[in-house]
C-alpha cells in the first residue's frame, strides 16, 4: 500500500511546486562517499575470516581477467558483482555493474539488488535523484513488474523527502502506460498509482483531483484485466461518494458501456492466462495465447487494445524467455506490420541483439533498424557484433548478418559516384574475407559471393568484375556442381558460349558431388549450340568421363566396404571377447570336488581344459599327398568332401577341423594315398560348389605354413571382404562376380 501517513503530508504543499527535471541526471553516477565505503568495507570484513576473504579476492582476479580477456561471459560478471556485493567494495561493484550492463541486459533480481543497493546507500536529494535515474534505466530492459513496483515505492517515500511532485506523477504516468496491459501485473502498478493520488485528495479535496482520479478509473475500466469486475464496483463507491446525484446515472451508464465490453474480453482472456500458469509460462503457452488473439477479430471500439495486448504478451513472454531467439524474431515481426516506428523497432531491436548476441536474425533486425541513420552507424553495428565474436558459432549466422550488411550498404552508397562504388567494393570484400576467415569452408550456399556476383552484374553493370566473382566462387566450392552450373549459365547469359562451355567440361574433370548434372548438361548445351562435329566429339568425351566416374565410384564402394567388413571384425572380436569372458567367470563359478570324492581322480599335471581342447590334426610324413582345401559352405562335412575327391583315388583321410573360440575360417584337409592322386585332384581347384562358391584346392606344405594367431584377438584373412548393405539386384553371387571381375578373385567369400 502507497497511503501516506498524515505525520508527512504537511511536507506535500511545500515541495508540490519543485519542478526539478531528473532527465538530466540519466547520465550521471553517484560518487559515494569515501568513509562509508571504509566503513561497509570494514563491516563486511569484521564478519568474515580472513582467509576467506583472501580467496574471494583471488577468485575475483581470476574472473576480472577472464572478463578483459573476454566480455561477453555473462556468469564471469555475475559472479564478479557478487563478490564485490559479499565484500561490500561498494565502489569497485557499482563499476562492475556498469560493465555488465554495457554488455548484457539484467534480469530483475540483478537490478533490485542494484536498485536496492543505491537506495540504502542515497541520503541527499540530489542522490535520490540519481537513484531515479537509474530506475528510468532499470524499466528499459524487460516488462518486469516487481521493479516498477519498487520504482513507486521509492517515489511515494521520497517525496515525503522533498521529492517534487511534477517527477512522481510524470514516473507513475509512465508506469501505467508501460505496464496497463500486462493481464496480472499491470492492475497492481495502477493500484499503487490510485492509492498515492486518493491519498493527495484526502489530503486536499479539490474537483481537479476528484476529475483527475475519475479519468484513471475511466482509462483502467477500458483495459482488460484480472480485477475488472473489482475495479468497476470501487469505481461506483467513488463515483457515489464523490459526485452530486444528478451526476451519478449519467456517470455510471457512459462507464457501463466501456466495462461490459472490456469484461467480454477479460473473459475470453482468462482461461488462456490460466493456460500459461498451468504450463508454467512457456514460449509454447505464451505462443498459444498470442496467436489466438491474432486470430481474433479487434474489437469495433477500440482495436488498439487488442494490439497493445499482444505487444505486452511478447514483453512479458521476453522476462520468461530472454535467450530464445524466438521470442524476439516473433515480436520483431509483428512490430513490422503493426508498430512500424522506428524508435519501438529500434528499441525492442536493440534489446532482442543483446539479450542473444549469436542470433543473426536478430542482428539483421537491429542493423535494419539503423539504415535510416546512414551506412557509417550501420557499419559501426556490423564491426561491434563481429568483434563479440559470438555469431562465429554457426556460419549460417554470420552469412546472415554479413549478407544484410552488404545489402544495406548497397541501398545506401550510389554505384555511379567512384568513390561511394569503391566503399561499396570494400564492404563486399571485407565481408567475403571475414566469411572465409572465420570458417575456411565457407558458407554452402555461398549467398555473400554470389550476391556479389549478381550486384555486379544486373546493378553495377561490369560483366567482367562480376565473371571474377563467378571464379573465386568455383575456387572456393569447387567440389559443388551446381556452383559449375551457375557459373556456364553466367557466361551463357551474357553471350560468351566458349566459356559456358569451357567451364562444363572443366567440371566433367573435376570431382564434384553430382557429376552427371555436370554430363546432362554438357549434353543439352550440345544439343543447342553445337553442330555435327562437336556433338560426336563432346558424345566421346562424356562418355569417357562417365568411365571414369564409374572407375571412381567402383574405387569408393570397394574401400567402403573394407572399412565395413574392418568395423565389423572389430566389433565380432569384442563380442568373441566378452563371451569368452563371461564363460571364464562362470567356470571359476564352479566347484571343483574333492580329492576324496573323486575316485576316478586325474593323475598329477592333467587339467580339466586339456579334456576341452580339441585334437590336434594329424598331417601324413609324407609329403604330396594331402591336399588343403578351403572356401566351401559349412555345411558341407567330410562326406561330402570324400565323395568329391574320390574320384581321383584313394582317399585316406578327410580332416575338417573343429571350431575354436575366434575362428571364421572353414577349411578341410584330404589325404591321398599317393602324391601322383593329389596332384590329379587338383583339377578341382575352381569348382563351384554350394551357394555358387568356388572351391580352393592346394597342396599342403606344412614348412610353408606362416604363423597364425587364433582365438578372440584373431585377424580376419586379408583375402576376403565382407560385404554387406547390398541392393536386391546384387542378392545373386553372380552380380557379386561380375562387380569384383576388374580383380583376380581366387575365392569369393559371401
Amino acid at each position: 500500500m502507497l497511503a501516506l501517513s498524515f505525520s508527512c503530508l504537511s511536507i506535500l504543499l511545500e515541495i508540490m511546486s519543485s519542478t526539478a527535471d531528473p532527465d538530466q541526471l540519466a547520465n550521471e553516477t553517484r560518487s559515494a562517499d569515501s568513509d562509508n565505503d571504509i566503513s561497509a568495507s570494514d563491516e563486511g570484513h569484521s564478519d568474515q575470516d580472513e582467509g576467506n576473504i583472501e580467496e574471494k579476492k583471488s577468485k575475483l582476479e581470476e574472473l576480472k581477467a577472464e572478463v578483459v580477456k573476454n566480455p561477453y561471459q555473462y556468469q564471469s560478471h555475475s559472479e564478479i558483482i557478487t563478490l564485490y556485493r559479499e565484500l561490500g567494495l561498494y565502489n569497485e561493484l557499482e563499476q562492475a555493474r556498469f560493465a555488465m550492463k554495457a554488455v548484457f541486459p539484467l534480469d530483475q533480481t540483478l537490478w533490485l539488488d542494484w536498485l536496492n543497493d543505491e537506495i540504502q546507500l542515497a541520503s541527499s536529494l540530489e542522490e535520490h535523484k540519481k537513484t531515479i535515474a537509474l530506475f528510468d534505466v532499470a524499466v528499459e530492459d524487460y516488462l518486469a513488474i516487481p521493479i516498477w513496483e519498487s520504482y513507486l515505492d521509492f517515489l511515494v517515500e521520497r517525496f515525503t523527502d522533498g521529492l517534487g511532485l511534477d517527477i512522481v506523477r510524470d514516473r507513475m504516468q509512465k508506469a501505467i502506460l508501460a505496464t496497463q496491459y500486462h493481464y496480472d501485473g499491470g492492475h497492481a502498478i495502477w493500484t499503487k498509482v490510485f492509492q498515492f493520488e486518493e491519498s493527495m485528495l484526502e489530503f486536499a479535496p479539490s474537483d481537479a483531483q476528484t476529475k483527475l482520479m475519475l479519468e484513471l478509473y475511466s482509462a483502467r475500466l477500458l483495459i482488460p484485466h484480472n480485477e475488472l469486475e473489482d475495479t468497476f464496483s470501487r469505481f461506483s463507491s467513488f463515483v457515489s461518494a464523490h459526485l452530486p446525484q444528478e451526476e451519478y446515472e449519467a456517470t455510471m451508464k457512459a462507464a457501463n458501456a466501456n466495462y461490459s465490453e472490456s469484461l467480454r474480453i477479460s473473459l475470453e482472456l482468462g482461461p488462456y492466462e490460466d493456460y500459461l500458469k498451468t504450463y508454467a509460462f512457456t514460449w509454447e503457452a505464451y505462443h498459444a495465447y498470442i496467436e489466438f488473439l491474432k486470430s481474433q477479430p479487434a474489437p469495433t471500439k477500440n482495436k488498439g487494445v487488442w494490439l497493445q495486448f499482444i505487444k505486452a504478451l511478447y514483453e512479458r513472454a521476453a522476462v520468461h524467455h530472454p535467450t530464445n531467439p524466438a521470442v524476439w524474431i516473433s515480436y520483431q515481426t509483428f512490430l513490422v506490420s503493426h508498430f512500424p516506428m522506428a524508435d519501438i523497432l529500434g528499441r525492442v531491436a536493440l534489446r532482442g541483439m543483446r539479450n542473444c548476441p549469436w542470433s543473426g536474425a536478430l542482428v539483421v533486425f537491429y542493423l535494419r533498424s539503423l539504415e535510416a541513420s546512414g551506412i557509417d552507424k550501420v557499419q559501426v553495428a556490423v564491426d561491434e557484433a563481429l568483434a563479440s565474436k559470438m555469431l562465429h558459432s554457426s556460419v549460417e549466422e554470420l552469412a546472415l548478418v554479413l549478407l544484410e550488411s552488404c545489402s544495406i550498404a548497397q541501398r545506401l552508397l550510389s554505384h555511379t559516384e567512384p568513390d561511394q562504388l569503391k566503399r561499396l567494393r570494400e564492404i563486399l570484400r571485407n565481408s567475403v574475407d571475414q566469411l572465409y576467415s572465420v570458417f575456411p569452408a565457407g558458407d554452402a550456399h555461398y549467398r555473400v559471393l554470389k550476391y556479389w556476383a549478381h550486384l555486379e552484374a544486373f546493378q553495377i553493370k561490369d560483366v567482367e568484375a562480376a565473371r571474377k566473382v563467378w571464379g573465386e566462387i568455383t575456387r572456393h566450392h569447387k567440389n559443388r556442381a551446381v556452383v559449375w552450373l551457375q557459373s556456364s549459365q553466367f557466361e551463357a547469359q551474357y553471350g560468351t558460349l566458349n566459356r559456358s562451355k569451357g567451364l562444363l567440361i572443366q567440371a566433367s574433370r573435376t570431382m564434384t558431388d553430382d557429376p552427371n548434372s555436370i554430363l546432362v548438361a554438357w549434353e543439352d548445351f550440345e544439343r543447342l549450340h553445337g553442330d555435327l562435329k562437336s556433338n560426336q566429339q563432346a558424345t566421346a568425351d562424356i562418355h569417357a568421363a562417365q568411365m571414369r566416374q564409374m572407375n571412381r565410384e567402383a574405387q569408393s564402394a570397394m574401400k567402403h566396404a573394407e572399412l565395413q567388413a574392418q568395423e565389423e571384425a572389430k566389433k565380432e572380436r569384442a563380442r568373441t571377447k566378452d563371451r569368452a569372458n563371461k564363460a571364464r567367470k562362470r567356470g571359476s563359478k564352479r566347484k571343483r570336488p574333492s580329492k576324496d570324492s573323486a575316485p576316478d581322480q586325474k593323475e598329477e599335471g592333467d587339467s580339466e581344459d586339456d579334456e576341452k581342447k580339441p585334437p590336434k590334426i594329424k598331417r601324413s610324413d609324407q609329403l604330396g599327398t594331402t591336399l588343403f582345401v578351403c572356401n566351401f559352405a559349412p555345411e558341407v562335412d567330410c562326406t561330402r568332401l570324400r565323395s568329391l575327391f574320390e574320384k581321383f583315388g584313394q582317399v585316406k583321410e578327410v580332416r575338417k577341423p573343429n571350431p575354436t573360440v575366434g575362428t571364421t575360417r572353414n577349411f578341410a584337409y584330404v589325404e591321398f594315398s599317393t602324391p601322383e592322386e593329389a596332384k590329379n585332384a587338383l583339377e578341382l581347384n575352381g569348382h563351384v560348389l554350394e551357394r555358387e562358391m568356388i572351391l580352393s584346392v592346394k597342396l599342403s606344405d606344412p614348412s610353408q605354413r606362416k604363423p597364425r594367431s587364433t582365438g578372440p584377438n584373431a585377424a580376419p584373412s586379408a583375402k576376403r571382404l565382407f560385404v554387406s548393405n547390398l541392393p536386391a539386384s546384387m542378392a545373386q553371387n553372380s552380380n557379386l562376380l561380375a562387380l569384383f571381375s576388374p580383380v583376380r578373385l581366387s575365392c569369393l567369400c559371401v
